[in-house]
């Protein structure tokens, strides 16, 4: 009989003469391959299921054939689209069901002919909740997150029940689950399989438990700087697979590939699990992807085989070369969890050498979305690999691993895992790298601690303008006004904070929260990327790389319709010359002068107090030095007093005040002031305040002076000579900061006046509240790289110098675009970057805790960030960290965007933003590589020796810069480089932190390990490919949406650059 054949590739079975069009995957069938029945399942090889092929004709003969000796036939009706309007309905059709499959005719007549089929495997059974019908049960059919269901109608509950209950029972899975109870249950009895060797392998078959080792506990995994992780697919062992010395037959072409398949005793059946990728052109290829054991597929009796197989050079037919048999438990105990075979063709043909490394493992995270108990499974791999380099590279620098690790525990949590070996461009030297994602602890404790910080500064504000009485009713209504606002916010964070107290186990912000209103102040998505590389040429050294990855800093909460901070800005502006970005400007340098004013009265005060104590011991020299700071301090004030500032706030208060109350006392167009023996009035001048306390000053030195040359001839106590004149200098500094603090905070409460007149709030939803939310993420992010950064690097002399000197140096890398909201969200970054680097300081602290959190104190203006480390990390520190020195910051952020929306901005839109964040980044590098090079290329011969690769960079940098070509990533590659040879940070952004950002990263690292450790060129590709379709990325876009697969469409990647376009598999299909 001729047979038409076609690629049996969907569930639901139209036949040609059908005229429905809608098919759907495949997701499980039995098939009859190769004179034995194989499960297709969602694992097998995609080139397998384009082979599969089925017989159109004798399958609608058989479902006319089965007629009368079905399992189950009747009506049923289908819920189909309208052939013309495609609206949904329910047509009534005769249904047959024999074995697994589930045949529908053409009509309600049992002897219509077939019209499509359904393949009941990976197929749940369930009634129909919904109600819409009468007796409705529904068939799903499951791939990954997506579900795809079909609506059935009965005549009665009766009946659907039946159907219901055959229908469960039909599948191939259900009789081979059923299968395995049986069978277990004549072994326990019997003590033997009652099956032969003629039966598929059952992976639910119980092994007699004695046989496994005790030591099988659930899999957990500390990974370096991680906690414990829960499993929830239970990755238990990763093998890499690699062969040397092949010899090929003469027609076979220089490809290979490898396949894998198990036996676990006392089955007799080899089971195929996997097959890798074709390597082409090497006679010592390394196969990718790893080969993964999830769990119940093995235990430790398990046995592998390894088949090569080559490829003919004229018809691409696999040959078989050879194959090699392998033991699980002996590759586990093996001395580096690593052993080699022959690969025999036959007992007397050696064809080459296979390799199997075990690598440890450790499933994806999220124990707070999966929470089913942690099987009985493998022991855990030990990487004796990388465990017993001596020493650490991080970053480029070499450091002492004696006690590292506990450093950088508590630094990530959730952590996940992936391993490979590369193959080096020097011969059989390989790579072995290990992948490394976690959550950032800090996600959480820094919002919570900026809240505290923003209420406490915010009260502050309305305690200072309660103290602004006696106004007039037009500047009294503007205070109270104001004042309302300043409360509404202190009420909104501590709701804010009580609601961030419910997440007190989370340490992840999820894409789709981004907008959250609770959780404005938390950065999205934030991750530490940690790439680990252990060279064959150099075992004792292993390198260290770390990027945190986080979504671009924005106020997603608060929307953008009027754009970003940095256009709010400076479209802000009025007739009269007012722009909102100087009153911000000033509105910070107030701030900043009533905290150095408050500072200098304290240490007058100090000075004041220790005057006293020595003169009440008659002590001449600790006198002398007290008198010293006091007369420096009210220099000081002096000055500071004499600044334009001062003079505008002292104007600014004469025109409000207008006779009422400053400073606590009675206001006129005169003052009191001290003339040297009594108050007297005066007008209202901070000079002359300054003045009369200089002269105070200068007569209780006199007094000094006097007293230190007649001591021997003072009878009397030399407290009484300088109680009187000291007590009217306090009293006169205490009148002088009180002064200019009230006339500071009419000024303040001008500017604010002036915010509300041009629209804006100075609570809630205006340009300060936004500031709050961008600042928490942005903060968050560089706290996370720093401590990362210090944790790894507290042996090197070097870099403690250089972040003395010149400052803690970060890479912030963004791939937001120039259109739409993404404008708005690059606005919002821009300013965030430079609030960290005027705002954020860090400094040490000793703390016996090796897990205590930063501590932030200081106010929005200036945030200092007190790191904790334990005394034998403290004690490494250069005496000036220990004293309490500040390091700087210096972030120096570059944009380019890569996606859809570019495209549009870089043909009808402006890229300007993107061009001036280079180029004042690019002058901000130069500056601190001229500082790193005169600091360090004489003490360092690291250093000196990569300064011209640096300059080089930077050269390159700037061409590229000025170039001025579309999606130029070469920005991105070359000023990432160029800082992290001068031991800088790395962050990466994109909106959320997923997709974008996982190109991103897997670039980085695939050039890290091609430029720093001789990966082969011919790989390159290759190994970008595996990090992104096996490695932990893809695993957080699952984690973000739910979903294993990048968020972008077929349209989106042909946009995107060449080398940030993912793998055919891990994105969606194209959607109109």
């Amino acid at each position: 009989m001729e047979s038409e054949n076609r690629t049996f590739c969907t569930q639901s079975l139209a036949f040609k003469h059908s005229n429905n069009s809608s098919l759907s995957p495949l997701h499980a069938i039995r098939v009859l391959r190769d004179d034995f029945f194989v499960d297709i399942t969602r694992d097998t090889p995609p080139d397998f299921l384009e082979a599969m092929r089925f017989n159109q004709k004798e399958l609608f003969l058989y479902g006319l054939d089965c007629a009368g000796d079905a399992d189950k036939e009747g009506v049923l009706s289908l819920r189909e689209k309208d052939k013309l309007f495609r609206r949904p309905n329910y047509v009534q059709r005769w249904f047959r069901l024999k074995g697994n499959i589930l045949f529908y005719l053409k009509t309600s007549d049992k002897d219509s002919i077939p019209y499509g089929a359904f393949i009941l495997e990976r197929c749940k059974v369930r009634i129909d909740p919904s109600n819409e019908r009468k007796h409705a049960f529904l068939l799903l059919f499951e791939d990954g997150s997506a579900v795809e269901q079909h609506s059935f109608c009965c005549s009665s509950d009766k009946d659907r029940d039946e159907w219901t209950s055959t229908l469960k029972r039909s599948s191939y899975e259900e009789l081979r689950s059923s299968m395995a109870t049986l069978r277990q249950k004549l072994f326990t009895m019997t003590g033997k399989d009652p099956l032969t060797s003629e039966y598929p392998y059952c992976p639910d078959v119980s092994v007699n438990r004695e046989k496994k080792l005790s030591s099988m506990n659930a899999v957990v995994d500390v990974v370096d700087g991680g906690q414990e992780v829960d499993n929830y697919t239970a990755t238990i062992l990763e093998l890499s697979l690699s062969c040397s010395g092949l010899s090929l037959p003469a027609s076979a072409a220089l490809s290979t590939y490898a396949e894998v398949s198990i036996l676990t005793p006392p089955e007799s059946t080899w089971l195929k699990h996997t097959e890798t990728d074709v390597v082409k052109d090497s006679i010592t290829p390394h196969y990718s992807p790893n080969i993964t054991f999830y769990t119940g597929m093995i235990s430790m009796i398990t046995r592998l085989q390894v088949r090569i197989f080559c490829l003919s050079s004229w018809n691409l037919k696999p040959i078989l070369l050879g194959s090699a048999h392998f033991n699980i438990n002996e590759i586990i105990t093996a001395a580096l969890q690593s052993v080699t075979r022959e690969l025999r063709l036959d007992s007397d043909t050696v064809k080459g050498y296979v390799t199997v490394q075990a690598w440890k493992t450790v499933s994806p995270p999220s124990r707070r979305r999966f929470s089913s108990p942690i099987p009985e499974t493998l022991p855990v791999v030990e990487d004796k690999g990388m465990k017993r380099s001596k020493t650490e590279k991080i970053g480029g620098v070499v450091t002492n691993d004696k006690g590292t690790k506990a450093l950088f525990r508590g630094l990530f949590s959730n952590s996940i895992s992936r391993h490979y070996v590369f193959q080096t461009k020097k011969g059989p030297a390989q790579l072995k790298v290990c992948e490394v994602m976690g959550e950032s602890l800090y996600n959480w404790t820094v919002p919570k601690q900026l809240i505290n910080l923003f209420v406490r500064e915010e009260q502050e504000r309305i305690d200072d303008l309660k103290e602004l009485s006696h106004l007039n009713s037009e500047w009294d209504s503007i205070r109270n006004e104001i004042q309302q606002e300043h409360v509404d916010v202190v009420t909104y964070y501590k709701d804010l904070s009580v609601d961030l107290d419910q997440y007190k186990e989370s340490t992840f912000k999820q894409s789709k929260a981004k907008a959250s209103q609770t959780l404005q102040l938390v950065a999205t998505n934030l991750h530490v990327q940690r790439l680990q590389v252990v060279d064959d040429t150099d075992q004792d050294k292993t390198c260290i790389y770390d990027i945190v990855t986080i979504g671009a800093p924005a106020a997603h909460s608060l929307k953008f319709k009027q754009g970003g901070l940095k256009r709010i800005f400076n479209s802000s502006r009025d007739g009269k010359g007012w722009s909102l970005i100087e009153s911000d400007s000033r509105t910070r340098e107030v701030k900043h002068f009533l905290e150095a004013s408050a500072r200098l009265k304290a240490r007058i005060d100090d000075a004041i107090k220790t005057l006293i104590s020595a003169a009440s011991q008659c002590s001449v020299p600790t006198m002398n030095d007290a008198m010293s700071v006091l007369r420096e301090k009210i220099d000081e004030l002096k000055t500071l007093c004499e600044t334009p500032l001062v003079s505008s706030a002292v104007e600014t208060a004469i025109g409000i005040i207008d006779g009422r109350t400053i400073g606590g006392r009675d206001t006129e167009p005169n003052e009191w002031v001290w003339d040297g023996q009594n108050f007297i009035r005066a007008a209202m001048d901070c000079n002359l305040f300054c003045q009369n306390v200089h002269e105070l000053c200068m007569s209780v030195e006199s007094k000094v002076d006097a007293l230190s040359q007649l001591r021997h001839g003072i009878t009397d106590s030399w407290h009484d000579h300088l109680s009187e004149h000291t007590q009217r200098i306090a009293a006169e500094v205490q009148l002088i900061v009180k002064h200019v603090k009230t006339c500071l905070q009419l000024l303040l409460l001008q500017e604010e006046k002036a915010w509300k007149q041009a629209g804006y709030s100075c609570g809630l939803h205006g340009p300060t509240h936004r500031r709050d939310v961008i600042l928490s993420q942005a903060v968050s992010g560089i706290v996370t790289c720093f401590m990362l950064h210090i944790r790894g690097r507290l042996f090197d002399v070097h870099f403690l110098q250089q972040l003395s000197q010149i400052g803690f140096l970060a890479h912030w890398e963004s791939l937001l675009s120039t259109h739409g909201d993404e404008m708005g969200m690059l606005e919002d970054f821009c300013v965030a970057i430079e609030e960290l680097n005027k705002t954020v300081t860090f400094s040490f602290s000793q703390c016996d805790d090796a897990q205590a959190m930063p501590f932030i104190n200081g106010c929005r203006s200036s945030l200092q960030i007190a790191v904790p480390l334990p005394p034998d990390r403290f004690r490494l520190l250069p005496q000036d960290f220990q004293k309490g020195r500040l390091v700087r910051l210096c972030v120096v952020p570059f944009s380019q965007g890569v996606n859809e929306e570019q495209s549009l901005s870089d043909t009808f839109g402006d890229n300007s933003l993107h061009e001036f964040i280079n180029s004042r980044s690019l002058n901000r590098l130069v500056t601190y590589f001229e500082q790193y090079r005169d600091l360090l290329s004489l003490h360092s011969p690291r250093v000196s020796r990569e300064i011209p690769t640096i300059d080089k960079l930077l050269q390159r940098l700037r061409q590229s810069i000025d170039s001025k070509k579309n999606k130029n990533i070469e920005i991105l590659s070359l000023s990432a480089e160029a800082c992290r040879k001068m031991n800088g940070g790395r962050l990466t952004s994109c909106k959320s932190a997923k997709d974008r950002t996982s190109m991103s990263v897997t670039l980085t690292q695939a050039q890290i390990l091609l430029k720093e450790h001789n990966l082969h060129p011919d790989l390159f590709e290759q190994v970008i490919d595996q990090m992104r379709s096996d490695g932990t990325r893809l695993l957080n876009a699952e984690k973000n949406v739910g979903e294993k697969k990048y968020a972008f469409n077929g349209l989106q990647v042909r946009v995107l650059p060449k080398s940030f376009r993912p793998p055919e598999g891990t994105y969606r299909t194209l959607q109109t």
